[in-house]
């Protein structure tokens, strides 16, 4: 069991490290398109550590029936709400062009 919790503890402790980083950049962040589209970018390529944490969750949770697994449970969850609630804030940042790209697209008009 020692083995399988320092992996899930691991793995755990990356995730909420790269969770608080994201959303930090994510309240600092200003609407622009390019800052914006790198953000959604990393967010993005970053889901395959979530799901690797909700599989040793699992693993966890199946090998352990016996054991109160409860906490690793919540904590999981809590991250996938964060994760999700990443995903979410980042579709309601406005996207805004810089004014260059405003004014060489209405030369298009």
């Amino acid at each position: 069991m020692l083995s399988d919790s320092q992996r899930y503890d691991s793995k755990r402790q990356e995730v909420e490290a790269w969770l608080n980083r994201m959303e930090t950049r994510l309240d600092r962040m200003p609407p622009v398109g390019h800052t914006a589209d790198s953000f959604h970018a990393e967010v993005h390529q970053y889901k395959s550590n979530i799901d690797i944490l909700s599989k040793l969750t699992q693993q966890l949770v199946a090998v352990y029936q016996q054991d109160d697994t409860s906490r690793v449970k919540k904590t999981t969850e809590q991250i996938n709400m964060r994760y999700n609630n990443l995903n979410s804030r980042y579709a309601v940042v406005p996207f805004t062009y810089p004014e260059s790209e405003i004014h060489k697209n209405s030369k298009c008009l």
